[in-house]
């Protein structure tokens, strides 16, 4: 069996275990509740095994790297603003599935109008300069622009 993988039985004990937000036979995510106790007990001198062997844990089972991992995942998932989170935080969205509704909405530009790249990534379109990435189709919202040999080119 790969080192990396979970057997049937060891994700069955996995599950079991309260502190399991979600295991299959790559990976496992924690509960928030689990998250927390587990850097207070970082914080108090505890080392990582016995954290996760008191936990209810085979640390065995789960690997010094994967443990190793997650005590830094952990860390940076604290530092940042969200705080801790159940699984995934959402991710962006595909441009086609965005809600355009909400950006701003620049005159519809025709191919014919003198535009100027600036340094910092605006452009001066009809004498007011605009951010690159905020150039959007008034009709759409989708993109007005592309990018090609260094040239700007707007769409109709």
């Amino acid at each position: 069996m790969n080192p990396g993988l979970f057997a049937g039985e060891q994700i069955k004990a996995l599950r079991e275990n309260p502190f399991t937000d979600f295991v299959s036979v790559t990976t496992i995510r924690f509960t928030v509740e689990f998250k927390e106790m587990f850097v207070a007990a970082m914080d108090s001198g505890k080392t990582i095994r016995s954290i996760f062997r008191d936990s209810g844990y085979d640390p065995d089972v789960l690997g010094r790297e994967r443990m190793k991992s997650f005590a830094h995942r952990v860390r940076k998932e604290q530092r940042k603003n969200g705080g801790f989170h159940n699984g995934y935080k959402e991710r962006k969205q595909h441009p086609d599935l965005a809600d355009y509704a909400s950006m701003p909405q620049f005159p519809r530009l025709k191919t014919d109008h003198t535009v100027s790249l600036m340094h910092d990534h605006t452009c001066a379109v009809e004498g007011s300069t605009v951010p690159i990435p905020t150039l959007r189709r008034a009709s759409t919202g989708q993109p007005a622009f592309s990018v090609f040999s260094g040239r700007l080119r707007l769409w109709d």
